[in-house]
């Protein structure tokens, strides 16, 4: 496991690799980000010259400078075979497009677990790339996301994804 740390317009984040693909990106600010010293022990070594590393920050770079809608990255999250439903729903998500979570509910045919789909959305442990900030409240309604709502206004105001509060 490797990783490196990017700075965004909207704050800092560290990107993991297991050396085949992308297995986490947070936000510093993350609530479930793990202290420094545990996410060392965790990714192993800071590594910038590593390879899928860096073109996951190129890719995150072009996306923030308003010029990528579409990551191509290869990726693995962990996490329950029900949250990995949820967040393989998400990247269904377009980019400039918003989805209920009761649609996302919906699409993996769970419609009655829409606050389980919630948890799986708040969980992501790849942001951005996986897209839970385009995941809004059934009205349209901006509602949690797990390195704060100044960040997903932000996200959302990148792709012109309207939302109210």
């Amino acid at each position: 496991m490797n990783h490196l740390s990017l700075t965004t317009p909207v704050g800092d984040m560290l990107v993991a690799t297991d050396g085949q693909d992308i297995t986490e990106v947070r936000f510093l600010q993350d609530k479930y980000f793990p202290q420094a010293s545990v996410f060392e022990r965790q990714f192993g070594a800071y590594d910038a010259k590593h390879g899928l590393l860096n073109e996951c920050k190129a890719q995150l770079n072009r996306y923030f400078n308003g010029t990528l809608q579409h990551f191509t990255l290869p990726l693995s999250p962990q996490g329950t075979a029900f949250q990995q439903s949820v967040w393989q729903a998400i990247l269904q998500v377009n980019f400039g497009e918003a989805q209920s979570y009761a649609k996302l509910a919906h699409s993996i045919d769970k419609p009655s677990a829409v606050r389980a789909v919630g948890g799986a959305v708040g969980r992501n442990p790849i942001a951005v790339i996986i897209p839970c900030h385009r995941i809004l409240g059934q009205s349209g309604a901006i509602t949690g996301y797990a390195a704060g709502l100044t960040i997903k206004r932000h996200l959302l105001a990148l792709e012109k994804i309207k939302y109210h509060e």
